[in-house]
């Protein structure tokens, strides 16, 4: 027996249709075939949330084979309350079988049944032996509410439709399908999830909760930026025993939201799919087992492991930083991923030295510009590559030594001549394939070369092994979202030790560290964003703007786009350019 799923699918590119269609039909059935999505978009439309009250598992082969011969049915006549206003699913003449049934009930009746069953049950004295005092909640006296949600995952075979409800015919119909199942035949099952969703006015005059839904950026499915779209609906997510719930104000555009997006790299386990890696906002829901260093309405800014293209994002409370006070979201959504990134790789792995030089690839990107000031800040001495002598000019204003216009000159000569031959003793790459032998060509003895992206590709043709052994090459490989929560936790605190306090003037002295923006999108034009940076036109971040905060002003906008002063300011932009392209990929 094949078995096929329904045709009227629930995916992201209908969303619009879905919601127009439960809205305008409460208490109507809906099939799907990802019912848990449904429930989750329903409870986000209505504001309501139902748990599971009893539900039948699904069963084994022998419980199968038994129920396709004996529990044929024809109509579903149980789904929700019976009466005029109801009448289950229109009759289709097709056979099914009930695989399994689920009903939930809304929450809010759920938590007042058992208080007041705790009340009802408790002794008559407390352990001191007072009496208790009598219950004055009107809640708890209160019915349980009605409002239930049941669904029912289907078999159906379409190819025994018969065109009336005649008793004899559904009989030959349900003959004729067993001997088909006994013998084996080709018999298709068509598997559907049928639901009855609840009208709000079955909650009775209780409280609904918080509205759980938030807008997200959603993707149909993998491809080019035009697959995103914006899901207004979503349902909001709960933190964890250890995690805070962030309202969003600002994201960020990195690589690898990009690589996500084309299917190339898949979220980490237990990662929200949603895309986003920083978000800066304040703290809106703090999980029961926190420490307590956060409370509800705090600026801070977080590295997240995905959910940062939404309204509202779940993170480790040891990956939040409290946003500066000179710091906007917009500029504290820049920090995160890219400042973490850029200290680990220059601290953490890289263990730079004050004097020694330092050359960074791809210096106009958030990584460069961020690693750029970091080297300084050690007393190292940044040389950086680009694909624009704008770029490469950013790169000299925030103190690099040197800049290289790759498309101009091969940056292996320049940086021997700028290193009297001897070398750089740190590469920080993000490039990979097409740079390995100008990398080992850099590099000095003893040199350290630090591996955190392969956008050129990672196959290499030549004599790699025998370039390290002859300079005593360290060849160290890493990347930061896969890392543990205890190591993430770590460099957080270290680059709030180091670093972050540097964002801010000390003592009437200017900000040592800055963060660089390029330009500013609203959530809607994500697509723009996306392309932005895929045709590498940006120096520094590129901003998502979710939502504003009312008591922080706002730069004004352009042609839909928000673009940083060009004056070298804290937080300033740049012009925009073209980086270059190799014959791998964007550098």
């Amino acid at each position: 027996m094949e078995v096929t799923h329904s045709l009227e699918e629930y995916t992201p590119a209908n969303v619009a249709k879905f919601d127009h269609h439960i809205l305008q039909n409460f208490g109507y059935v809906y099939t799907a075939e990802r019912a848990a999505d449904v429930q989750n978009r329903w409870q986000a439309l209505t504001s309501s949330r139902f748990v599971c009250a009893k539900a039948t598992k699904g069963f084994g082969k022998n419980d199968f084979e038994d129920l396709l011969k004996h529990n044929l049915q024809w109509e579903l006549a149980s789904l929700g309350p019976v009466g005029a206003h109801h009448k289950g699913i229109d009759y289709d003449g097709i056979p099914f079988i009930v695989i399994a049934t689920k009903l939930l009930d809304c929450q809010y009746g759920v938590d007042r049944h058992r208080k007041k069953k705790a009340l009802a049950s408790r002794p008559e004295r407390s352990p001191s032996g007072r009496r208790w005092p009598r219950s004055s909640n009107k809640e708890c006296r209160k019915v349980n509410c009605h409002a239930q949600m049941l669904f029912k995952d289907v078999l159906k075979f379409p190819g025994f439709r018969i065109r009336d409800k005649d008793t004899s015919k559904k009989a030959a119909a349900s003959r004729k399908l067993r001997i088909a199942l006994e013998e084996n035949k080709n018999v298709i099952g068509e598997r559907r999830f049928y639901m009855m969703l609840p009208m709000p006015n079955k909650h009775g005059d209780h409280p609904l909760s918080e509205s759980s839904g938030m807008k997200s950026v959603q993707q149909a499915a993998p491809g080019g930026a035009d697959t995103l779209m914006i899901d207004p609906v979503t349902q909001r997510p709960e933190p964890g025993e250890r995690e805070i719930l962030i309202e969003v104000f600002n994201s960020a555009v990195n690589r690898a939201d990009i690589l996500q997006r084309k299917g190339m790299i898949q979220p980490p386990k237990g990662a929200s799919p949603i895309i986003g890696l920083e978000a800066s906002g304040r703290v809106h829901k703090i999980g029961v087992k926190c420490s307590g260093k956060w409370k509800k309405g705090d600026r801070v800014m977080a590295l997240l492991i995905g959910g940062g293209y939404a309204e509202y994002a779940t993170v480790h409370e040891d990956h939040v930083m409290a946003i500066p006070d000179q710091i906007t979201f917009a500029e504290a959504a820049a920090i995160p991923e890219v400042w973490l990134t850029a200290y680990q790789l220059l601290h953490t792995v890289g263990k730079v030295s004050k004097g020694e030089y330092v050359l960074i690839h791809a210096g106009g990107s958030g990584v460069g510009t961020a690693a750029v000031q970091l080297a300084v800040l050690a007393g190292a001495r940044p040389i950086v590559t680009a694909g624009s002598m704008d770029k490469v000019n950013r790169a000299l204003d925030l103190g690099a030594v040197a800049g290289i216009n790759y498309k101009d000159e091969q940056f292996p000569a320049k940086v021997l001549e700028l290193t009297e031959g001897k070398g750089v003793n740190i590469i920080l790459d993000c490039v990979g394939s097409t740079y390995w032998s100008k990398n080992m060509e850099s590099l000095a003895v003893d040199g350290r070369w630090v591996l955190y992206g392969l956008l050129s590709g990672g196959n290499v043709k030549g004599n790699l092994l025998g370039g390290l052994l002859r300079k005593r090459v360290t060849l160290t490989a890493t990347l930061l979202r896969p890392r543990s929560d205890e190591y993430k936790a770590q460099l957080v605190k270290a680059f709030e030790e180091n670093a972050l306090p540097l964002f801010t003037g000390i003592g009437g002295l200017p900000p040592r560290l800055k963060p660089i923006l390029a330009k500013v999108f609203p959530l809607d034009q994500v697509q723009k964003a996306h392309e932005y940076v895929e045709a590498s036109k940006n120096i520094g971040k590129v901003i998502l703007r979710v939502k504003v905060d009312e008591n922080e002003k706002q730069p004004a906008e352009t042609d839909g786009e928000t673009k940083q002063p060009t004056e070298t300011t804290e937080g300033e932009g740049e012009k925009t350019s073209t980086e270059g392209v190799t014959d791998h990929g964007e550098l």
